[in-house]
């Protein structure tokens, strides 16, 4: 209601405790993170730009809302993937029936479990065709891919610089037919040998996010919720999920694969924060910034950088250690019937017993 030329605080209030239930509402019965308990906020900011730009008087100012102080759901933490799903997820992309959208989100989830890479920067990301490193030490022949993510996780825009990241090509069963077959959808995405994302788009009729109604590819990322979806109804697809257990995987789930590996195996700290890209790896050393490297003559052949441009032994130890990680799995996997692994609650167990039975080696 207009009084004197603005809009009284009561209304203003209403409205914005409209947009409070209506969003809270909204999230209440969806399965990610977001609450909208800070909706109300937005509004409200907008209603001042209004005020600031067009010169009017909507009673921002003091307005508040009543929301109960328990409205915010706790966060909970992505499932991390079992063996078992990582093994059907690879049979799944590789099969001849698997449409190449689907297979597509196969293996960039397979791709940010081995990389340990988070979901937002999969659509962000740089890696080469040729970048791949042939690993001399304890695991010769196993092939270290390296790329870039362009923005690292920071609480700080102007802290989030590019980092580099290592992945062992083959899979936990010693196969790479998924890598080369992912290689293939994402070959095309500029007419170079250079990927820039890990998961591409789908058209899809009345813009499903559902994967399974894809009609072609898209030339760009998956991202947010459209990529979610397309995850969950992937691993619905390969695993036979029902509803519950195709919603308790996130985008985040694939990338808690690699430090779960580490901390059922007992590896020690100082190794175990390389394979979970957390604060003072070898990725954040500052000669291995890319956006340093770019500086230097032909910094764009993303694959030549770590024998450029870097000391060989920081990527060295980086490679031993993501291989020693899938050198165990594999064991497990080749050492029994691996039907027996649970589907979806972890089976990191058997880590702890192969090291117990072989003291690691």
């Amino acid at each position: 209601m207009w009084e004197d030329g603005k809009l009284t605080c009561l209304v203003t209030s209403e409205y914005l405790q409209a947009r409070n239930d209506e969003a809270i509402n909204k999230h209440a019965i969806s399965a990610g993170q977001r609450d909208g308990a800070t909706v109300w906020k937005g509004a409200r900011t907008v209603l001042c730009t209004l005020e600031i730009h067009l010169d009017l008087d909507l009673s921002t100012v003091g307005t508040n809302i009543n929301q109960h102080p328990d409205v915010r759901r706790p966060t909970k933490k992505a499932l991390a993937p079992s063996f078992w799903m990582l093994i059907m997820i690879e049979t799944f992309m590789l099969s001849l029936n698997t449409s190449e959208v689907m297979a597509n989100i196969a293996g960039g989830f397979l791709f940010t479990a081995y990389a340990c890479m988070r979901g937002e920067q999969s659509g962000n990301c740089s890696f080469g065709f040729e970048a791949l490193l042939s690993h001399d030490g304890r695991f010769k022949g196993e092939q270290i891919l390296h790329g870039m993510v362009f923005r690292e996780k920071s609480p700080k825009n102007s802290s989030a610089v590019p980092r580099p990241f290592w992945m062992c090509v083959r899979s936990i069963r010693g196969d790479r037919r998924w890598f080369d077959r992912l290689l293939s959808m994402l070959g095309g995405m500029d007419g170079q040998r250079r990927v820039k994302c890990v998961y591409r788009d789908f058209d899809a009729p009345n813009n499903s996010h559902d994967p399974s109604k894809a009609t072609k590819p898209l030339l760009c990322p998956l991202l947010r919720v459209k990529l979610l979806r397309g995850v969950q109804c992937m691993i619905k697809e390969a695993c036979n999920f029902s509803l519950g257990e195709q919603l308790r995987i996130t985008v985040h789930s694939s990338r808690r694969f690699m430090p779960y590996c580490c901390a059922s195996s007992k590896e020690p700290a100082t190794r175990a924060v390389e394979c979970g890209r957390w604060s003072s790896i070898t990725a954040q050393m500052h000669d291995l910034i890319p956006s340093e490297l770019r500086q230097a003559k032909e910094a764009e052949e993303v694959g030549n950088l770590p024998g450029k441009y870097s000391a060989p032994l920081k990527v060295e130890r980086v490679g031993e250690i993501l291989s020693l990680q899938l050198f165990h799995v594999r064991d497990v996997f080749n050492s029994g019937d691996w039907t027996h692994i649970p589907k979806i609650d972890d089976g990191f167990d058997l880590l702890v017993l192969y090291n117990e039975t072989t003291d690691g080696v």
